[in-house]
C-alpha cells in the first residue's frame, strides 16, 4: 500500500480470509485492475502415509503410536497397516482436531471381515466424530457431535469385500456427508 511493488503481502491471514482477490491501482493516469488471484490456506492438520512409519507427514508432529500388534502390509499405494481387531494407532488429543465449522476425515480401507458391530475405523474420542461400521451391516457410518446434538449418516456401499475403498466423512458446519469411492 502506498508504494511501488509487484508483490502484495497480506499478513495475519486466517482461514476465513481464504478466497479470490484482485487489486485496483488508481492514480491521475487512470485505473488498473489485476487479474484474480486465489488465496488458499493449507489447513491439513495431519497425514499418515503409513509407509513403514507412523510419522505425521505435516509439520504439526501428530505422530501415531501403535497399540497392540499393527503390522505393515502392502497398501493401495505404498504401505498400509493391518489391524487384528485389538490393535489400533493412537494420536495425541489436540484442539487442532476440533473444527466446529467443518472438516473432512479421509482414509483408504480394506477388510474381509469385521467381527464387532460398530467397529471403529477412525475416531476422535467418543463424543466428537467417528467413522465406523454401521451396526452389524457391511456398510460404514459417519457420526459427529455438532454441539447441538449427534448426527449420523450411513453409507450404502458394502465395504466388507476384501477390496480397497476410499472413505471420506465431511462436516461443513451444517451438513454431514459420507463418501465411499466417490
Amino acid at each position: 500500500v502506498g508504494g511501488n511493488s509487484t508483490i502484495l503481502t497480506i499478513e495475519n491471514v486466517r482461514l476465513v480470509d481464504q478466497g479470490y482477490y484482485y487489486c485496483v491501482a488508481e492514480n491521475t493516469a487512470g485505473t488498473a485492475v489485476t487479474t484474480e488471484a486465489s488465496l488458499l490456506i493449507n489447513n491439513l492438520i495431519a497425514h499418515w502415509t503409513l509407509d513403514n512409519t507412523y510419522t505425521d507427514s505435516t509439520d504439526h508432529g501428530y505422530d501415531a503410536g501403535p497399540n497392540g500388534n499393527p503390522v505393515f502390509v502392502d497398501g493401495y499405494k505404498g504401505k498400509a497397516i493391518s489391524l487384528d481387531g485389538n490393535s489400533y494407532l493412537h494420536i495425541s488429543n489436540s484442539d487442532d482436531f476440533n473444527y466446529p465449522t467443518g472438516y473432512s476425515i479421509a482414509t483408504w480401507i480394506k477388510t474381509g471381515s469385521l467381527n464387532n458391530p460398530w467397529a471403529t475405523v477412525l475416531s476422535k474420542g467418543s463424543n466428537c466424530w467417528a467413522l465406523m461400521r454401521n451396526g452389524e451391516s457391511s456398510t460404514l457410518s459417519f457420526h459427529i457431535n455438532t454441539g447441538s446434538g449427534a448426527v449420523t449418516v450411513s453409507g450404502k456401499t458394502e465395504i466388507i469385500d476384501n477390496e480397497w475403498h476410499f472413505v471420506v466423512g465431511t462436516f461443513d458446519g451444517a451438513n454431514v456427508t459420507l463418501y465411499i469411492d466417490g
